[in-house]
């Protein structure tokens, strides 16, 4: 089973949302992009990328916004987030380097530990100004690259760890700071937030070095 379809094997998917629900209160990635789309019109149309069970579209949605929708890789998660969020939301399977939208869809695009899965970083990036309006916001928590670059990645250039305490064992590729914020992205985007941080949803402390990374960006 591949990269993106990793957390439709077994009760991967199951074992994630129950740590999730578990961690919330403790989630500062979660803090981060609920504080940045706090001050948006409750109108804006808001993709979330990567969505799982619906947590986050969940919380979205009891702040008020009433025009959602989310996408992930995991048929599992997508019939999870569909039974969680019922008709609040509209719900497909996809992937950052495909997003399922027209051109200058949404005002807001939001991502919580999910661009990190992409193989091709530059495209999926390509993929979410195509779907931005002018002057659209994204948001996104990914795993830190300078952290990923301790890790030792096997022969297809990826990486494993753990988390939530064992419960659940990811496998994505090994990126870069570089890819992120390549000339593509910055003639796309406005970086207007770049903040690294220690979650505790990683169980590793890699020689000390923040292992999440939270962006914010504008479309230009």
């Amino acid at each position: 089973m591949g990269i993106e379809k990793q957390y439709d094997s077994g009760d991967t998917a199951k074992k994630y949302s129950e740590a999730s629900i578990e961690n919330l209160e403790k989630d500062a990635g979660r803090r981060f992009i609920y504080e940045q789309i706090s001050a948006l019109s409750r109108t804006s149309r808001l993709l979330d990328v990567g969505c799982g069970g619906g947590i986050d579209l969940s919380a979205y949605s009891k702040m008020g916004f009433t025009n959602l929708a989310g996408i992930d890789s995991s048929r599992k998660f997508v019939d999870e987030a569909k039974e969680t969020l019922k008709d609040t939301a509209e719900l497909k399977e996809g992937t950052f380097e495909c997003i399922p939208y027209e051109d200058g869809s949404f005002d807001v695009v939001t991502s919580r530990f999910a661009l990190h899965y992409s193989k091709d970083i530059k495209k999926s990036l390509k993929e979410v100004a195509r779907v931005l309006k002018s002057g659209g916001k994204f948001i996104a928590i990914v795993s830190n690259p300078v952290a990923d670059a301790e890790e030792q990645k096997d022969t297809d250039g990826n990486i494993t760890i753990t988390l939530f305490n064992g419960k659940v064992t990811i496998t994505f590729p090994q990126h870069s700071l570089d890819e992120y914020f390549s000339e593509e992205f910055l003639n796309d985007f406005t970086l207007e937030t770049k903040y690294e941080y220690c979650g505790n949803e990683q169980d590793r402390a890699v020689s000390g070095l923040p292992n999440a990374l939270a962006i914010s960006a504008k479309r230009k």
